[in-house]
């Protein structure tokens, strides 16, 4: 097929009722206005029976339905930079605990309630973006996993979306006589005239759960691929340039690197549907904890291309997969999480030249597909567990429209 251009909901919405319950009235009525019988969906959130995913999605859409309206609720300092699309941070261990133990009775409604609020200020409860263009710290409304301070950016255009850029990330080019500014690596916004065309585009209502997962280790490899930098700060391509021999090992791609939002790293891909309402997963959380995706209905791939075994055994096991990228899943790589390092194994003419693709998948798309980045002739096609693209689209994320429906067509199919 080729084209171109259930209960556990009503289980945790039920749970979500129970939190409109607690979070609208006084905290010294809560024992009177709470009906007794709510409490058992606590228990089975602090069970398992109810998953975390659902108890936070649960919170955000009454977030997002002003069912819960926050206001001046505090918040942490913002980072100067800070480049982290891991899937919601995990709920304390001590929230989860007080849920169980208020469904047995053995806390106050209080304490419970103090959980919920904590998760709020804390940001742990993602609140929609739509529903915080007021606000003041910032005046823009950037993609969740994107926290940078004003003074590091600057306006670059406005278009379909707003256009940024990191002050170290401006290079100048003689064009026609003119020097023009160019942008490695641009944050993007929403632009408040466009809400109404978003709403097209964008999941924010939908049931389906969709998750897209920001490929951390393919950043990481094409770290500094600028022959200028020393080779010592270089990813996997101060090796193929022939500048390092041992650079087949090298570090993660720190949090605070505004290459994390580049061209090779699917940096406006990832933007664009963090904006629009998708769940946004790092490889990093599917490989430590692959079933994950799982929870989800559908999984849209990026510029994944260094993946590990458990990487990729969870991606091609999930039945519902958008390759929106070509070359993801193409080659192998370690990671030591207490040295901070990914290493190649196989893959992408390593160890032998004539190697291709290190895991021998059957469906690899990557040549010539990886160097159509206009889209002129794009097409979605039908593989064995999804869906894959002919070209690489990340240019076009932040404008075209007619690629956008065509995403949320796919992953909104049964």
């Amino acid at each position: 097929m080729m084209y171109v251009f259930n209960m556990k909901f009503s289980l945790f919405f039920i749970f979500a009722f129970f939190l409109v319950a607690v979070l609208t009235i006084p905290v010294s009525l809560a024992q009177d206005a709470i009906p007794s019988w709510i409490k058992n969906n606590a228990g089975w959130w602090a069970n398992d029976e109810i998953t975390e995913n659902e108890f936070l999605r649960g919170i955000e859409y009454l977030i997002k339905n002003d069912i819960i309206v926050i206001s001046s609720i505090p918040s942490s300092e913002t980072p100067e930079i800070s480049i982290d699309f891991s899937y919601t941070k995990l709920v304390p261990d001590w929230i989860k605990n007080n849920a169980g133990w208020w469904a047995d009775g053995q806390i106050a409604d209080n304490s419970f309630v103090s959980g919920i609020q904590w998760l709020i200020s804390n940001s742990i409860i993602q609140i929609e973006s739509e529903k915080i263009l007021d606000q003041k710290t910032s005046g823009i409304t950037l993609a969740s996993g994107v926290n940078v301070k004003n003074s590091e950016m600057v306006f670059y255009y406005s278009d379909f979306f707003n256009v940024l850029c990191f002050k170290d990330g401006i290079n100048y080019q003689v064009q026609e006589g003119n020097l023009v500014p160019i942008c490695s690596s641009s944050p993007i916004a929403l632009n408040p005239n466009n809400m109404d065309l978003y709403d097209e585009l964008a999941i924010w209502d939908e049931p389906r759960k969709v998750a897209v997962v920001y490929p951390i280790f393919t950043a990481s490899a094409y770290q500094g691929s600028n022959p200028a930098i020393p080779a010592e700060e270089h990813g996997f391509y101060a090796y193929y340039q022939g500048r390092c021999d041992d650079c087949t090992t090298v570090k993660i791609i720190s949090e605070n690197n505004y290459e994390k939002l580049t061209y090779s790293a699917s940096g406006m891909g990832i933007q664009v549907l963090a904006l629009l309402g998708y769940t946004t997963l790092t490889d990093i959380d599917v490989d430590q904890n692959p079933n994950i995706l799982k929870e989800f209905d559908m999984i849209v791939m990026l510029h994944n291309e260094y993946v590990t075994r458990t990487i990729f055994d969870a991606v091609t096991d999930h039945p519902n997969v958008l390759y929106l990228y070509p070359n993801a899943l193409y080659a192998e790589i370690e990671v030591d999480y207490n040295d901070n390092t990914i290493t190649l194994i196989r893959g992408h003419g390593y160890p032998q030249p004539e190697i291709a693709n290190g895991f021998g998948w059957e469906f690899d798309n990557t040549r010539p597909d990886e160097f159509d980045n206009t889209c002129e002739n794009m097409e979605f096609y039908k593989i064995e567990n999804g869906w894959m693209t002919n070209c690489y689209p990340d240019v076009l994320m932040k404008e075209n429209r007619m690629l956008l429906i065509e995403i949320k067509k796919v992953v909104m199919m049964d």
